[in-house]
Parts: C-alpha cells; sequence; structure tokens
C-alpha cells in the first residue's frame, strides 16, 4: 500500500509554505488548496481543508496586497461560508479568517473592508458569538 498524504500533511506544508517569502509562493499555496478541494470532491476522504487550511492560505495572501490576491481571499471566503451554510461548520470562518481578509481589503479597498467587517459583526451578533479584536481588525473598522 501506497502512503497518502493527509489533511494534517497538507496544513503542516502549506504552513511552511506560507513563511516562504519567494513570490512564486502565493500561487503555489492557492493551487495546493485547489488541489485539496478537488481531491475531496473526488471523495478523498483523508484530505479535507478545514478553517485551518483555509487560514493558512488567506493569511499568506494577505500579506501581498494585490488585486490578484484579493480576488482569490474573497473567493475563499465565500467558499467557507457557503460551505458552512451547507452544514460543514468544519470551514466556517473566523476571527482569524476575517481579520487577513479585511487586512489585504483595507489595502485596496477600504470600503469593501468595512462592509466585511460590518457583515461579520453582525453575523457574530446575530448567532451571539463572542468575537475577540485584534490591533488589525479594530483599525480595519
Amino acid at each position: 500500500d501506497k502512503a497518502m498524504p493527509n489533511s494534517f500533511v497538507f496544513n503542516c506544508t502549506l504552513s511552511m509554505l506560507a513563511r516562504c517569502k519567494e513570490d512564486w509562493v502565493d500561487d503555489v499555496i492557492y493551487k495546493t488548496l485547489m488541489s485539496m478541494e478537488s481531491q475531496q470532491k473526488r471523495g478523498n476522504t483523508t484530505v479535507i481543508p478545514d478553517t485551518i487550511t483555509y487560514n493558512i492560505v488567506i493569511g499568506k495572501l494577505a500579506k501581498m496586497s494585490t488585486k490578484d490576491n484579493a480576488k482569490k481571499v474573497m473567493k475563499l471566503l465565500t467558499s467557507m461560508e457557503e460551505r458552512e451554510k451547507d452544514g460543514n461548520v468544519d470551514v466556517a470562518p473566523d476571527i482569524i479568517t476575517y481579520t487577513n481578509v479585511m487586512k489585504v481589503q483595507e489595502k485596496l479597498d477600504p470600503r469593501r473592508a468595512a462592509s466585511i467587517a460590518s457583515s461579520f459583526l453582525e453575523r457574530a451578533i446575530s448567532n451571539n458569538i463572542r468575537v475577540p479584536m485584534d490591533r488589525v481588525g479594530s483599525r480595519s473598522l
């Protein structure tokens, strides 16, 4: 039998890549997450991206605020929110997710960042979720 990497192995690899400062890493880390999603859709139950996986990728993309990265971040956030609505709480966006989304958006589109922050806070209030706010998150508001 061949050894098959699981979500833990992928998350460790993504985390290591996220620390790399090379220009090519943003594309590789994003494509790796897309590959994980594709494998999951094909029935691979050992490779299931979760909130941690998404936060690693979104956090890395947020460090380089380009329009391309902002689009990718928004696509990932939308995917997480849709999957959560479908009952998959393992990919629910959290304060880390939204802080990184706001970080990339505030540099490119401050109004969008404010809208995202407002939506998150409304959702947190309506669901009675306690939200710790860090410097980046409060500065984005």
